[in-house]
């Protein structure tokens, strides 16, 4: 199964988006708790959420989110619209760019989610770990900023040495959230004290 079947099958499209998106956030639950357990060696401000509608329901913690259902709902009937209005008009590279987006943003999130938790792990029994450090919130929206265009180049890659429109989709859908959190970044680092400006390369001041 290519990923042309996976394209002219939207029924399978859209079980993959919410397969991955739900596991999304049931990782993001395991990283909260571990995160939590780890607190004796490193602190996030804010909690282990970045985005900021889902940051409360992952602080509960709320193993089942209405706001998480609602969003899968309405990307589901979205993506399912989308993609048989396209299979319809023979539209395939319409609907392969938008499931690009959808499915290897999940992708890059889920790859973020197994490093975190395999760290995370590692701090709460101490192993190979001493000392405690906290992130501020601004600087780890600015990282995953920096993390996502890195993604979205090598997407690009992909799509440079493929032609398959599916990359140049997942390019883009991560230089959007990667400028989302660099803005957002942008807008925290301004309500900062000033001796907590970070400077003009993007290290704090006491770098």
């Amino acid at each position: 199964m290519g990923l042309d079947y996976l394209v002219q099958h939207v029924w399978l499209a859209v079980g993959v988006w919410a397969i991955l998106y739900v596991s999304d956030y049931a990782l993001t639950l395991v990283g909260a708790r571990l995160a939590k357990a780890a607190e004796k060696h490193m602190v996030s401000e804010q909690g282990y959420e970045l985005t900021p509608e889902f940051r409360q329901d992952v602080a509960v913690p709320r193993i089942i989110s209405p706001l998480l259902v609602g969003t899968l709902l309405l990307s589901c009937v979205f993506l399912a619209g989308f993609g048989w209005i396209s299979v319809a008009v023979k539209g395939f590279v319409y609907f392969e760019v938008v499931l690009g987006a959808f499915l290897l943003l999940e992708v890059v999130v889920h790859e973020r989610h197994f490093r975190n938790i395999a760290r995370l792990a590692h701090m709460r029994t101490s192993k190979g770990i001493k000392g405690r450090i906290t992130f501020s919130h601004w600087l780890s929206l600015r990282l995953s900023s920096v993390e996502l265009v890195v993604s979205a180049v090598v997407f690009l890659a992909f799509f440079a040495l493929s032609g398959r429109w599916f990359f140049a989709g997942g390019a883009l859908a991560c230089l959007a959230c990667a400028n989302r959190h660099w803005r957002l970044s942008r807008k925290e680092t301004r309500e900062l004290p000033g001796a907590e400006q970070p400077s003009a390369d993007g290290m704090g001041a006491d770098a």
